[in-house]
């Protein structure tokens, strides 16, 4: 074993490419074919590659290029096992199949519950994945699950050796499992391979290495050289392998001057100052020549959005995650379909725009293509149903049976039952293929789609002993599991910058560096605590903890601080989400002195204000850009309806987006019946009750009660089906509540001498607001309910209310529960006071009294009440007044917003910048 030291003055990858076309014997060949060097991540493979072939270019030699591999290859590059060696995902289906064999009696021993009983195939499955990280953390390690308890035992306090004893018979069981299938276990130790023995080992830059690796390397007969970065000065701080002395590395201070150290207050900032650092240096350095390092990856987004306004590009080494690709989101909508079959689940499908083509395609053999997505949240918004279901689909709008024609169609290979997990990859391979053969896909989604295909390859020769009988839905949800942690990378491009992780960057060779995010618990990273392995458990193993990662983390900085002849070091006070962060404790100093003042400037905010407008965002102006839409010509009503009048009350710019432009919000994510929609299925209950001639004089409440509620169930069957959302059904109860208190106060109206005459009489073409000096303004509305006195013959007018305080006519017209002092400005509705109106002119013979009222159906059913809205004449002149002064103002088109308008329904709030921003409108007024 030999160490060979290369001073921190330069990057270690060049040098060591140097070394070893050097080592080499002369001649017009480099031959490394028999040399395998181990480097710390795939990433300094490729790069000591490319400095392999440029060396050999310069020296004008061809290249027999070496074998590159990361440690954790070592067993399957130098060992040999008789049997092939189990994938990840065989691992896991081994482990899910011993906790499903698992008594109750083990599975509270292991205590494993709250990853799942065993039971369910989630849980199982989740409870799977933690023992397989469990296992491959000790093995790693040389430590078996059944030998914890017995090296475990001499911590104070450790109460787990009963739960070791289990885990130790589960592993114990799943070895059993795999050797049943004639696999062998990736994590045992295995025999050298022959054939490789006089293969030269170059430990490359390599700082840690486990157990298991270290017992490879120890059993190889060959040359080994571990090439170290670091002086030979520091020999002493690293051991025979060139690893780390983890405890020579606990207390040695970190080079890092004051001047490199810049405080931040937010993620924004950060990646503002990294913005400030390039600009700096871009006169000294190429962009090859400078790396941005994101030791948090929460950072990396702030970084890229910062990149693009001030016209950088930034390359992210470590890739997009596949699951955050297109082709896996499909597959994981079409997985929760299948599971599912809700609403949101459908809708989520249907609007994947990879999806949009082959529907379209489909829908254009028929009647022609036309907007399913509006069509279906319409049909949701109406229906609320709690599952998509042909039939009623198509019955609403046959449109959407075209849709789900089509969606089926494409899904067609997934139809069926439980099948092998093997049995469903063909299959998921063709709906892919439908959506995607013939598209365009950029470099991006290719990517992507071969990240899936490589997942899916891993289930297909499953031995048959491993594979749970499943749906398309359960395989899908394994498949994405095994994708779900892969990235998609492509190359770096000309002129970008290169985004490095923190495990990445000592070997990066680039001369300039900014690195964002030195905070405690990310540099030196820290562990949150492990229900398996705390960390007093992992030192008694001898398993890496918290002082293993101290001493890299200090390892990686120190190095950084002398490979990089531009460095800087940047720290957050608070994350993306405001909450406080610490400073990294390797930048604390290791003096009395520096530890102050390090952490007075950080506490104190020192540099950390705002680093202004983002670099390359636009100059700001006067006036600002964020202002509410005008109305362009607007067609003013040729009628109004009763309610509008409240509607103008509240916000004329509101009315006008309402009733003139017409807009209409659409959502997928209707759960439950909106007021109105409640409001409107117990009005539609009473008027089959009012026009029940035979009912509608009962005075006996049950008898009432009884008809109302076979009312409402025959109602609701013929608006939401006979299994309704949960939240419908929890609805339906309330309303069914409701209409019981309705049936007693019933029963007393007409025993006092109330006589239904109409029930949602609709107002006839002639009904008008009379206008001085101006034509008169068509009425529209439905009056729910007219009365009259069987003794003295007076008129009442009722409309019922169903909202959930139960409020009164005068809290409703006035916004006050006491009729208030005649005056200007009193009226926020005038609906009861215009049913008064229209009734006297049309049906009301002169000098009849005529009584307004709420029939008011509260949540609280001991509420229910007739409440009577008692206003004088001179009261219902003014509010006739103010009715005819807004009929003029609309015919004006005058529409100017109330900013005060805003409540937690505002439908319009994001127009109206109420929600984010306070707005006005652009120009003098509403109109432009």
């Amino acid at each position: 074993m030999h160490r060979h030291w290369f001073d921190w003055s330069a990057p270690l990858l060049p040098a060591v490419a140097a070394w070893l076309v050097d080592e080499a014997e002369r001649g017009p060949l480099v031959d490394l074919e028999r040399t395998c060097c181990i480097v710390p991540g795939r990433r300094a493979g490729r790069v000591l590659m490319g400095a392999l072939v440029r060396r050999c270019d310069e020296a004008g030699r061809g290249l027999l290029p070496p074998r590159i591999v990361t440690p954790g290859l070592l067993a399957d590059v130098f060992g040999v096992s008789d049997r092939p060696i189990a994938s990840r995902a065989e691992c896991r289906l081994a482990w899910a199949q011993c906790l499903e064999a698992a008594t109750p009696t083990l599975i509270e021993r292991v205590g494993i519950r709250s990853l799942g009983d065993g039971r369910d195939r989630r849980g199982v499955r989740a409870a799977a994945a933690a023992l397989e990280d469990v296992r491959v953390t000790l093995a790693a390690e040389g430590v078996a699950m059944a030998d914890v308890a017995g090296r475990a035992e001499r911590l104070e306090r450790f109460g787990e050796a009963e739960r070791w004893r289990g885990l130790g018979e589960l592993e114990a069981a799943y070895l059993d499992v795999l050797d049943a299938c004639a696999l062998a276990d990736p994590h045992e130790p295995r025999p050298l391979r022959p054939e490789v023995s006089d293969v030269r080992i170059a430990l490359v830059g390599v700082t840690d290495l486990t157990t298991r690796q270290r017992a490879v390397i120890a059993t190889h007969p060959g040359v080994v050289t571990s090439l170290v970065h670091a002086p030979a000065c520091c020999a002493d701080r690293f051991d025979d392998l060139g690893c780390l002395d983890v405890d020579a590395w606990q207390d040695r201070d970190v080079p890092v001057p004051d001047e490199a150290i810049v405080v931040r207050e937010t993620p924004a900032d950060q990646a503002q100052a990294a913005i400030a650092f390039i600009a700096e240096n871009a006169e000294g350095y190429a962009a090859n020549e400078m790396t941005i390092g994101v030791a948090d990856d929460r950072l990396a987004a702030s970084m890229t959005l910062a990149a693009e306004w001030a016209g950088l590009e930034v390359h992210h080494a470590g890739g997009t995650p596949l699951r955050r690709t297109p082709p896996y989101r499909l597959l994981d909508a079409i997985g929760q379909w299948l599971a599912r079959a809700t609403p949101a689940a459908f809708a989520a499908l249907v609007r994947h725009p990879d999806l949009a083509h082959p529907i379209a395609r489909r829908l254009a053999r028929g009647e022609g293509v036309f907007d399913w997505v509006a069509r279906l949240d319409d049909y949701a918004a109406k229906r609320v149903p709690a599952v998509i279901e042909v039939t009623p689909l198509a019955a609403h709008d046959e449109n959407l049976g075209r849709l789900w024609d089509a969606v089926h169609e494409i899904l067609a290979p997934l139809r069926g039952r439980r099948r092998r997990l093997g049995g469903w990859v063909d299959p998921v391979r063709q709906v892919l293929g439908r959506v995607y053969d013939g598209a365009r896909l950029d470099a991006a989604a290719n990517a992507a789609g071969d990240g899936l295909a490589d997942a899916l390859a891993a289930f297909i020769d499953l031995r048959p002993q491993l594979q749970p009988a499943v749906t398309a839905a359960e395989a899908i949800e394994l498949f994405l599991d095994e994708a779900a942690e892969t990235a998609t990378a492509s190359e770096t491009g000309p002129g970008q910058i290169e985004m490095l992780g923190w495990l990445e960057l000592p070997l990066d060779p680039a001369p300039a560096l900014v690195l964002l995010g030195a905070n405690d618990g990310i540099v030196p990273e820290s562990v949150p605590s492990d229900p398996f392995l705390p960390d007093a458990l992992r030192r008694a193993l001898g398993v890496p903890d918290d002082r293993h990662r101290y001493a890299r983390d200090r390892y990686r900085l120190e190095a950084l601080c002398h490979t990089r002849s531009a460095f800087a070091v940047v720290m957050g006070r608070v994350d993306a989400l405001g909450d406080p962060l610490a400073p990294s404790r390797l930048l604390a100093g290791a003096d009395d002195e520096t530890l102050v003042r390090r952490t007075a400037r950080f506490c104190a905010g020192g540099d950390a204000g705002s680093s202004g407008p983002p670099a390359g965002a636009p100059v700001a102006g006067s006036v600002s850009g964020f202002t509410v839409p005008t109305l362009v010509d607007p067609v003013i009503p040729t009628h109004m309806s009763v309610t509008d009048f409240k509607r103008y009350l509240t916000c004329p710019y509101r009315f006008a987006l309402d009733r003139i432009e017409r807009l209409v919000e659409r959502t997928d994510r209707v759960q439950e019946l909106d007021p109105m929609q409640f409001g409107s299925l117990v009005h539609e209950v009473l008027q089959r009750f009012g026009e029940a001639e035979d009912l509608r004089d009962c005075v006996d409440p049950d008898t009432i009660e009884r008809f109302l509620a076979s009312a409402l169930t025959e109602t609701a069957r013929a608006h939401y089906g006979d299994h309704p959302a949960p939240a419908v059904a929890v609805q339906l109860a309330r309303a069914r509540q409701r209409l019981r208190g309705f049936a007693h106060v019933q029963a007393r109206e007409r025993r006092n001498g109330w006589v239904i005459q109409d029930v949602e009489r609709r107002l006839p073409d002639e009904a008008t607001l009379e206008v001085p000096g101006a034509p008169p303004m068509p009425l529209r509305g439905v009056i729910d309910r007219i009365e009259r006195h069987a003794d003295d013959g007076a008129w009442r007018i009722i409309d019922y209310k169903t909202g959930e305080r139960g409020d009164t006519p005068f809290k409703t017209h006035h916004d006050n529960e006491r009729r208030p002092p005649l005056g200007e400005g009193i009226w926020k509705d005038l609906q009861l006071p215009l049913y008064h109106y229209l009734v006297r002119t049309l049906m009301a013979t002169q000098g009849e009294r005529i009584e307004l009222a709420y029939f008011v159906l509260p949540k609280k059913t001991d509420g229910v009440r007739v409440v009577p809205g008692d206003w004088p004449e001179p009261y219902l002149a003014s509010a006739v007044a103010c009715a005819q002064g807004i009929v003029r103002d609309v015919r004006r088109g005058l529409f100017p917003m109330n900013p005060d308008a805003a409540s937690p329904f505002d439908r319009f709030a994001r127009i109206c910048q109420t929600a984010s921003f306070a707005g006005e409108l652009s120009g003098e007024g509403a109109i432009a």
